[in-house]
């Protein structure tokens, strides 16, 4: 007689997958750091789904591409400082609706706006604002990726901006600008950041990745107007033109005597500060209006806004609205601006200048300056 097992000793029942409790007990702890860290960062690939799956068994491997992008998503402390401010305002401005997009400029070859300037910071301007018992202690805010990256000159020592949140209405200021912040955070100083910038292949790469992760079709269909050979061309143009000082920041114009800021001696002697605003994802550049209402109204909602001293860089804006004085329809358009001042317990600087009635001087204010005809007309 032959022994028979029973039946259910013979087919065995088939496991029920566990619960993602019960999985996740059991990963293996390098695969749990690693997905908590990603879903802690916002990575928008491992969602909830995503952890179920490998929990469960689904996916067996996860193989982590490191890229140098900064985080989205939720906003974390590192260091008792916050992070992550530049790039949610940059996303946020991607999302507004396209109907508050400003009119498309095609404009290429030198990008103005970028990594220079005409201006010129007074001697007298500096202590004016960063000695003053209201210096400011919050965001910077304002035009282009040019002299705003030397606004934290008027900063008490010691004292980093919160973030440097930059709008342009031109791609390519747009395009080139996320280039040399993304090239800002992975150097290490600034010599190999003045070495990346005169590299084509990482301008290339940084290129495809500031275009591959915008998030608004629109706006990733105008910067692509721009053409990695045309930013990198740009890019190198403002490089080579500009005379880098061995001491000080200023240099001077040879045409009519004048002296003005050298953006690339800020970068260079404020080089750790610039660098880590940059590497926490707390230098952003918005493709925006810096006077229309809905940007605005974002800047106002960043975190501690209201009860900061904000530095508001409005350079030569105004020139540009009234055409240099032909178009005066726009003269009272900065006075948006006002809208920054409501609600604050504290109040702003506001850093401006002209042509033609303080010369590219920048002059400070704590009220936003008011224009008339004679600001802005030629002589």
């Amino acid at each position: 007689m032959i022994d028979v097992a029973p039946i259910e000793q013979v087919v065995q029942p088939i496991p029920e997958k566990p619960t993602l409790k019960e999985a996740f007990t059991k990963l293996p702890q390098k695969i749990l750091n690693v997905v908590q860290q990603l879903k802690k960062h916002g990575a928008p690939q491992v969602n909830n789904a995503t952890l179920k799956q490998i929990a469960q068994g689904d996916i067996k491997e996860l193989t982590v591409i490191e890229k140098p992008t900064v985080p989205t998503g939720e906003l974390k402390e590192k260091s008792n400082r916050e992070t992550g401010l530049g790039r949610q305002f940059q996303d946020h401005v991607s999302q507004l609706p396209v109907s508050e997009l400003p009119p498309f400029i095609n404009e290429a070859g030198g990008a103005a706006g970028l990594l220079s300037t005409n201006e010129d910071l007074p001697d007298d301007v500096i202590p004016q604002v960063k000695q003053s018992e209201n210096a400011p202690n919050g965001y910077i805010f304002g035009a282009g990726v040019g002299d705003i990256l030397s606004m934290p000159l008027l900063y008490p020592e010691g004292r980093s901006p919160r973030a440097i949140l930059c709008v342009d209405i031109v791609p390519e200021v747009v395009l080139t600008g996320r280039i040399f912040t993304q090239l800002l955070s992975e150097a290490s100083d600034f010599r190999t950041l003045n070495l990346q910038m005169r590299n084509d292949q990482a301008l290339k790469l940084a290129y495809e990745q500031v275009v591959s992760s915008e998030v608004n079709e629109e706006v990733r269909n105008r910067l692509k107007t721009v053409s990695p050979e045309q930013a990198i061309k740009g890019l190198l143009s403002v490089i080579e033109r500009e005379y880098l000082p061995t001491q000080g920041y200023k240099q001077s114009v040879p045409f009519d005597h004048t002296q003005r800021m050298s953006v690339l001696a800020v970068i260079r002697d404020k080089f750790d500060l610039l660098h880590n605003l940059a590497k926490d994802g707390n230098i952003g550049v918005g493709y925006a209006d810096m006077t229309n209402r809905a940007v605005l109204d974002l800047v106002k909602t960043m975190p501690n806004f209201s009860s900061s001293r904000n530095l508001i860089y409005m350079s030569n804006v105004i020139d540009h609205l009234t055409s240099r004085g032909t178009d005066l329809t726009h003269l009272d358009d900065m006075l948006s601006l006002t809208t920054l001042e409501e609600g604050k317990s504290r109040g702003n600087w506001f850093i401006d200048t002209t042509l033609n009635s303080q010369d590219y001087k920048l002059r400070a204010n704590n009220t936003v300056p008011v224009y008339n005809s004679s600001d802005v007309s030629l002589r």
